[in-house]
């Protein structure tokens, strides 16, 4: 299972949701669930110094030119993409917000459990 979270340094939802994102991936430790966090156009540079202050260490992916965001139809950010282990989106979050990390604890246990329904949530 992964979680694509689309971001950027500029974008304060974004910010929020990250911690939330690393605890509710600290709690999945033990299962196959991976984390990306894709960076959308911006460089290396800003981002090291924007996760070592929010004491951070995600996985980073940098999308430089969108192709990836665009793959994914990632137009708002923050998105959350989960892709189950058959390579099917079945989960897709636009925003955050104070529930969003319960949101995804539970979409993620879905998941696992093999109980999604194959059809993606925007939240």
């Amino acid at each position: 299972v992964v979680v694509l979270d689309f971001w950027a340094t500029w974008c304060g939802p974004c910010l929020q949701a990250m911690p939330q994102i690393d605890r509710v991936m600290h709690e999945f430790k033990d299962h196959d669930v991976q984390l990306v966090a894709v960076n959308l156009q911006e460089g290396p540079e800003s981002i090291k110094s924007l996760l070592k202050r929010l004491k951070l260490n995600p996985t980073v992916a940098l999308d430089i030119d969108g192709a990836v965001a665009a793959k994914y139809a990632a137009i708002a950010i923050p998105q959350t993409v989960i892709i189950d282990s058959d390579g099917k989106v079945v989960r897709l979050f636009v925003g955050g917000g104070p529930q969003f990390g319960e949101q995804l604890r539970a979409a993620l246990k879905s998941v696992l459990a093999g109980s999604d329904d194959s059809s993606p949530d925007a939240t």
